[in-house]
């Protein structure tokens, strides 16, 4: 065996002492794992099967180095275990300490603001347009999502909205919506601020959410402004007042942003003492410079590394991420 090296390591006191486990390569080079308690040793197949050995100590120790390539494995097994929040929360530090951290700061925020981006939709279903496989794959935007398409090429701007309209029919929120809108219920969220546009939030039971680039389910006449219906905008029908264009209320390249929901998320921002983003890289200006007004903690929930500094940065899904850190706000009580 070569090269034996400790991924867990486990204090306890009394006959509990301390416990390790380690892995090695064998001679056709598989890994293989021991446990090591005192002066014994044990081996196993696979990392789980060696974590599982140890069950009868798992109340009366407290980890002290745990391998990240292991820690969900860990805190998956735990948590089918039905262990109480006492026993829970050092191996909660131990396996997810990013999230733990983010409860703990949920937890003595007096105000919390989540900013979301296309990568809280996506895991609805809605392709990400500015993604290779998004919307925009064969469509560019520049043509389509303005002013001049509007004006000038209305079928096309009509085609391409229709689309995306119809697309979001089926669509609805997933876990994570459902999470923001419970902790708005709970005191945790104060408010939503989305470059979205689908609407979900709402859906999913939001109440203070702030549409910074619009909605696709609001449409109106482009020349007086009148409210429409999205069956009268899918079936190609002129404003019912004028006669003008329908078009949906997105904010089109170029436009300005709705000053109501730039003004309440602004002031918001500013005070808040945690921001929470969410799935967005933060390109798009002036929408992606909002989180930093804040002097609070920052932290970034994303697919994808992001060049800004946050207090704390988890690499992941919305969704999975967000029910991890429902479960520890149980946990940090």
């Amino acid at each position: 065996m070569k090269n034996w090296e400790t991924v867990m390591q486990l204090v306890g006191d009394g006959e509990s002492g301390r416990i390790e486990i380690l892995r090695g390569q064998s001679e056709d080079n598989e890994w293989v794992f021991k446990t090591k308690e005192r002066e014994e040793a044990k081996q196993y197949p696979n990392f789980l099967e060696a974590f599982k050995s140890l069950r009868t100590v798992w109340n009366h120790v407290t980890p002290s180095f745990l391998n990240s390539l292991y820690r969900e494995q860990v805190w998956d097994e735990l948590t089918n275990e039905g262990l109480t929040k006492e026993n829970l929360k050092p191996w909660a530090k131990s396996c997810l300490p990013e999230m733990f951290q983010v409860a703990e700061y949920i937890k003595a925020s007096s105000k919390t603001v989540v900013f979301t981006g296309a990568g809280m939709s996506t895991e609805s279903g809605i392709p990400d347009f500015r993604s290779r496989s998004g919307w925009w794959k064969q469509v560019d935007p520049r043509t389509v999502a303005t002013i001049e398409a509007l004006e000038q090429d209305y079928p096309l701007f009509h085609e391409f909205y229709s689309m995306r309209m119809r697309s979001l029919q089926k669509i609805k929120p997933h876990d994570g919506h459902n999470i923001l809108a419970e902790w708005e219920k709970r005191g945790l969220v104060h408010l939503v601020a989305t470059q979205n546009v689908d609407g979900l939030h709402q859906e999913a039971g939001s109440q203070h959410v702030e549409e910074l680039h619009g909605s696709i389910k609001q449409l109106k006449c482009q020349q007086c402004e009148k409210e429409a219906t999205t069956d009268e905008f899918l079936e190609g029908k002129p404003c019912s007042h004028c006669g003008g264009k329908l078009r949906t209320c997105v904010v089109l390249f170029g436009e300005a942003l709705p000053q109501q929901a730039w003004k309440q998320s602004f002031e918001t921002i500013k005070e808040a003492d945690v921001v929470i983003v969410i799935g967005t890289s933060l390109e798009v200006y002036p929408a992606g410079e909002l989180p930093f007004l804040s002097n609070g903690k920052t932290i970034l929930i994303n697919l994808e590394e992001v060049e800004n500094d946050f207090d704390v940065t988890i690499t992941g899904k919305a969704k999975e991420t967000l029910q991890r850190i429902n479960e520890l706000l149980v946990i940090v009580e």
